[in-house]
């Protein structure tokens, strides 16, 4: 699968990615090691089975599905990713 980045760039599919991405957060949340991995592995599971079927996918997309994932299952990793985003785009 292609993710199509918001500059328009194309890459490959890189789950460690994601991975990382929600471990990073839930840790800035302040959770413990076996919740941070609980945590990411019900999003990760959650986000490929959406993605499996996809040839492309944009970056916005697979965001706004982790982002409401998140929220589902823990808001404060949610805010942390938020948080972690505004620093990125300043």
């Amino acid at each position: 699968m292609r993710v199509i980045k918001r500059t328009g760039q194309k890459e490959d599919w890189n789950d460690r990615k994601l991975r990382q991405s929600i471990m990073n957060a839930a840790e800035d949340a302040g959770l413990s090691a076996p919740e941070m991995d609980s945590i990411t592995q019900k999003v990760f599971v959650k986000i490929s089975h959406l993605l499996k079927d996809k040839e492309e996918v944009t970056s916005y997309l697979i965001r706004n599905e982790v982002l409401k994932e998140l929220d589902a299952e823990d808001k404060r990793v949610a805010d942390a990713w938020r948080i972690h985003e505004m620093k990125k785009w300043q």
